[in-house]
């Protein structure tokens, strides 16, 4: 799907240089607890040894850190199946998750942490932690900034509009700038600089520019350059007078004089990919962190301070663990912060080079940390879904804010609708209660993510595809790890289990496997995909298997089942990987790089309708039991809610602020489940 939020999340995971594999394989000692209030139970789980010799890396099961979800579901009586008749009155009525971890600062007295999340901020008490005040957003927010006084909070959101709130009220104050037709998404963007008098703002632009804010009028006062990729990154001079300008992949820095409008000076960064930059306090020394280039694909994380007006590169620090996104400097100077892209904080001495600190942030890339204006704190965000909150006299651990998360990549219902399974891009799958919404278990791998999910028809195996081609199985009753099979050569992208249980099929690389749950062993390969396989669908009588795959293969192929053979292809330009059957078989619905809907019939395989107006594309679609209802939803951020059988739409819901990923319904029909790349799980029903 080609999504600019999506792309500029890649092209910017490649910059910090996330390395798949690093120092994030030494053991984990789970994060503390503050305050203490919910255990789960601790697996260490082993892998049944294959024909073919397997070492599985062994994941981490934790507990969750306290969770405060900030969510006021409305008033609600019994609830009903949803039907053609009622399902404009779908409403949200509950959420797991308080969204991604984009951002976050100290307010000036060092009183309190506001966190920039893809769904809104949260104020938190710095010395209890306890939450403040949540202001919604309904656009994801990349950046985040107190006003010097403390008085006001920016943010940034992904359309590249900024919005500033009152702090002690949260009402919103000013917005400034105008909504443009593409979103820019991506982890430890610092987009944001308040003058140091508080009456300027600066923002960074969709295209290249740095917007200068008259915060007393609310109006443009100069725009600084533009007309190229998006800006991700600008920094401020401690007086005001030099604001510095970083943009996707570009090799110069450039730095503008605040007064003048005009380009003071372009720093050539050549062979250095920057990620991130921050002005020293105190002078004019810049620090960029980021990564050497030495070829295809072959990356050195790099910590450099560069002169700001020479352009002299003063010290360089090599970061073996890759880069976080946002370096830090004390308020003194002499220290530099800078999270990894393995699972640390690295503090410097930058009048020596010297490594000060090393600090276990958890088990995830850190983007983001920031000092207190007096120097006592330091604040992290990791992809593990916490905030930390260190003091910098002995370097330890003060707390962790908890119900964070990352990316769903997909999402799984049990059977009897009891059990939700997770999979997170920070590597967790999580294992929850349904009515309650509590967490049972999360198993952790630091080094890999499941892409895939799917339960056993009896509901007591889940079975989860990473993307390094593995698949695990687990007990979901002792949480105990049954088995691991190494099934594709990269990426186990989709899984699907026959109707009886006896076979799984799965797709990844370019192949289709069918496998023996039971034992492990290859039953079958499906070949004839050029492409990664990345949907599978398996028609109710399981004798049809669907497939699609990515990499511009604009069709889905249909596989019989017993045989192995491939029976046809359906084409067409607009079709992309997806495909469900419809629960009588009769029917084979298609999704589309330009957001509709094909309806096929399975006996004559024609086309016979197209639907829909997702313009971003379809990522999930769910029929209901009665094929009454389909729900579908992708990169538009909502949820689309049409009659089946007349083909009109009933309703649209929104609340996701990124992509939604995975659609299931309860088995009972009443409750509809969404799971978003933004972080969360929402749950929908019919509210009279």
């Amino acid at each position: 799907m080609n999504h600019p939020s999506i792309l500029a999340r890649l092209t910017l995971l490649i910059a910090l240089l996330f390395p798949a594999c690093s120092a994030l394989d030494q053991p984990y000692d789970p994060p503390k607890q503050f305050p203490t209030n919910t255990t789960l139970p601790t697996v260490e789980t082993t892998a049944q040894p294959l024909s073919t010799p397997f070492v599985p890396t062994e994941p981490i099961v934790i507990p969750p850190t306290p969770t405060e979800i900030v969510f006021t579901p409305p008033a609600t009586t019994e609830p009903v199946k949803i039907n053609p008749f009622n399902a404009e009155k779908l409403r949200e009525v509950a959420r797991i998750g308080n969204g991604n971890i984009n951002h976050l600062d100290i307010s000036p007295d060092g009183r309190q942490v506001a966190v920039a999340a893809s769904i809104g901020i949260y104020l938190y008490d710095a010395q209890t932690l306890s939450l403040q005040r949540f202001i919604p957003s309904e656009k994801w927010l990349g950046s985040l900034a107190y006003s010097p006084d403390g008085s006001r909070l920016a943010a940034w959101q992904a359309d590249g509009v900024v919005k500033l709130w009152d702090q002690s009220t949260g009402q919103e104050m000013l917005s400034l700038g105008q909504f443009q037709n593409q979103e820019f998404t991506a982890d430890g963007m610092s987009n944001l600089a308040f003058s140091p008098d508080g009456n300027t703002l600066y923002s960074g632009g969709l295209t290249g520019e740095v917007y200068i804010w008259d915060l007393s009028t609310g109006q443009l006062k100069k725009t600084l350059g533009g007309n190229d990729v998006s800006t991700t990154q600008i920094a401020l001079s401690a007086d005001g007078s030099l604001i510095a300008n970083l943009k996707l992949f570009d090799r110069e820095l450039r730095v503008w004089d605040t007064q003048s409008g005009s380009e003071a000076y372009v720093i050539p960064l050549d062979d250095f990919l920057a990620a991130g930059i921050a002005f020293a306090p105190t002078d004019n020394l810049l620090a960029l962190c980021g990564a050497t280039i030495s070829g295809p694909f072959e990356f050195q994380g790099q910590l450099r301070l560069i002169d700001a007006h020479s352009g002299e590169t003063t010290l360089v620090i090599d970061l073996p663990e890759g880069s976080g996104a946002q370096p830090t400097f004390s308020p003194d100077g002499k220290r530099l912060a800078l999270g990894s892209g393995g699972n640390s904080i690295k503090v410097w001495d930058i009048t020596n080079g010297q490594e000060v600190a090393t600090l276990q942030a958890g088990y995830s890339p850190v983007p983001v940390v920031k000092f207190s204006k007096d120097g006592q704190i330091l604040v992290s965000g990791s992809f593990d879904g916490n905030v930390k909150i260190w003091q910098t006299a002995e370097w330890t651990e003060i707390g962790t804010i908890g119900g964070f998360g990352r990316h769903i990549e997909d999402a799984a219902l049990s059977p009897d609708g009891n059990l939700l399974a997770t999979a997170s891009l920070n590597g967790a799958v999580s294992l929850w209660d349904v009515e309650s919404r509590a967490e049972l278990v999360r198993w952790v791998n630091p080094v890999k993510w499941a892409e895939s999910l799917a339960f056993s028809p009896n509901g007591v195996t889940l079975a989860a595809g990473f993307n390094d081609g593995q698949i695990k199985f687990w007990d979901v009753v002792t949480y105990e790890e049954i088995r691991a099979i190494q099934a594709h050569e990269s990426h186990a992208q989709t899984l699907t289990f026959s109707s009886d249980g006896t076979w799984l099929a799965s797709g990844g690389d370019n192949t289709i496997k069918m496998w023996d749950p039971l034992s492990g062993n290859l039953l079958r390969t499906l070949r004839g995909h050029e492409q990664d396989i990345e949907n599978i669908a398996l028609s109710p009588d399981d004798q049809l298997l669907a497939s699609g795959a990515g990499g511009g293969e604009f069709d889905i192929r249909i596989w019989d089942t017993i045989s192995g053979t491939e029976l046809r292809r359906l084409e067409g330009s607009m079709i992309n990987r997806l495909a469900v059957f419809s629960p009588s078989g009769a029917y084979l619905v298609t999704g589309s790089t330009g957001g509709t809907l094909g309806v096929w019939d399975t006996n004559t395989w024609s086309q016979i309708s197209e639907f829909g107006s997702l313009g971003l594309g379809v990522e999930t679609i769910l029929f209901s039991p009665d094929e009454a209802l389909l729900f579908f939803g992708g990169g538009d951020d909502v949820i689309m809610v049409w009659n089946f059988t007349a083909r009109n739409q009933l309703t649209t819901l929104k609340g996701h602020t990124q992509d939604v990923n995975r659609l299931l319904l309860t088995p009972d029909g009443k409750t509809l489940i969404s799971a978003s790349s933004d972080g969360t799980v929402r749950f929908w029903q019919v509210i009279p």
